[in-house]
């Protein structure tokens, strides 16, 4: 263990491990949805802020739940301008539909770019004077509570759902903020897989992968070891999408695989909240404030490069993720067994007609998009640490530069 690893496990792991888990309901299956409407019901929540996009609305994907919450007299208000990666400017229109309705509890039902922006909202409801620059401080960034707050995602990748964190973008720096904290976690979610059987394949590839590298991320992190129980969800999380991501790509209406994909998500989410991710998604989050990529899709075309870079301080880890998920035996060397996984990610990516490049990257952001990368990642229990040159080679590779002279 390096100094600078030892100085995070120094620093960070005894507040992490402080972080309370917050209670919270989960509903689970077909018209789990409504199920969580007589949980609210019965804990009286009324004067909802329905947090959505205007996807979800064409789709008519919110219809039965608007319905049923008109049926049982629970009074709601729409706000459906979240886009993809949420802006500071949204949140705080969210936040002024909030007031201006008289609201009383949130409910978000999207994909986590709706479920982060609904985070924020309340936090903004729970502390007015405080700026979204000062929330998204590691240490104290939410002072005070936030409102009822429910949750039903319509993909399976994000695992905003359960997790301590929401991204929202400054759009004049093109910076996503990184915002932490339990009191992020919704208390009702409801994991309704019929409202994931018409998304588009492509975003169902592209959200699964983003799964995957959420639960791959931490279970090698060096920050695992320190939350067993978190890294064993991870743990089962990729086993589920291995056994259900190219199924569900093949057959989109088939719920029982959606379901499946829905639990793997939601577990994904928990292994990673406390655990943290590293360098896949501090490069992704690049790709999305510098090129407008779609999340899961970056994600799933950096994650065999960072794999491959971190082969030599991983493989013990990566080889145990294959034997459990049955790539390989025990009597098989542990770098061949990691490489054995790491081949795997490349044929899933394959099989869902993932590129292998992502061609928009213009080397002259390279000063910018390292240091970010860099700062974020020093934050994260990455087993590998990139130097400047390291994480310029990575972008190259990730580019599809050559570096053969």
């Amino acid at each position: 263990m390096n100094l600078i690893t030892s100085i995070k496990h120094f620093f960070i792991i005894p507040y992490l491990k402080l972080v309370k888990d917050k209670e919270q309901k989960l509903f689970i299956g077909q018209n789990s949805q409504f199920e969580m409407i007589k949980e609210m019901k019965k804990r009286k929540i009324d004067n909802v802020l329905v947090v959505t996009d205007k996807t979800i609305m064409s789709l008519n994907l919110a219809g039965f739940l608007l319905k049923t919450l008109s049926a049982n007299n629970i009074n709601y208000v729409i706000y459906d301008e979240v886009e993809c990666d949420p802006s500071i400017e949204t949140v705080e229109k969210g936040f002024d539909k909030y007031k201006e309705n008289n609201c009383a509890s949130i409910l978000a039902i999207g994909g986590g770019s709706v479920i982060d922006c609904a985070k924020v909202i309340g936090a903004r409801v729970s502390d007015p004077n405080r700026s979204i620059y000062k929330m998204k401080r590691l240490i104290g960034g939410i002072r005070k509570q936030t409102p009822p707050f429910m949750a039903i995602p319509t993909t399976s990748g994000t695992g905003s759902e359960n997790t301590l964190y929401a991204l929202i973008t400054n759009k004049e720096t093109k910076q996503k903020y990184p915002m932490f904290s339990n009191k992020y976690i919704p208390q009702i979610v409801a994991l309704d897989p019929y409202l994931t059987v018409n998304l588009p394949l492509n975003i169902t590839a592209y959200t699964g992968m983003d799964a995957l590298t959420h639960a791959i991320e931490a279970y090698v992190s060096t920050y695992s070891k320190f939350f067993k129980k978190d890294k064993n969800e991870g743990l089962e999380a990729i086993k589920l999408i291995f056994d259900n991501l190219e199924k569900v790509y093949k057959e989109p209406t088939n719920i029982k695989y959606r379901e499946n994909m829905a639990i793997a998500s939601y577990k994904a989410g928990l292994s990673f909240r406390k655990i943290s991710i590293g360098y896949v998604h501090a490069i992704a989050h690049r790709m999305g404030e510098f090129y407008h990529l779609p999340h899961g899709l970056a994600i799933a075309v950096i994650l065999p490069y960072v794999l491959e870079y971190m082969l030599d301080k991983a493989y013990n880890s990566l080889s145990e993720i294959a034997l459990y998920c049955k790539l390989g035996n025990e009597n098989e060397d542990k770098k061949e067994l990691a490489l054995k996984f790491i081949n795997k990610v490349k044929e899933l990516n394959k099989t869902l007609k993932i590129p292998e490049h992502i061609k928009e990257i213009k080397e002259s952001d390279y000063p910018i998009l390292i240091k970010r990368i860099l700062r974020e990642g020093s934050l994260c229990g990455n087993p590998r640490l990139m130097s400047k040159k390291d994480c310029k080679e990575m972008l190259d590779r990730i580019k599809g530069v050559s570096n053969e002279k």
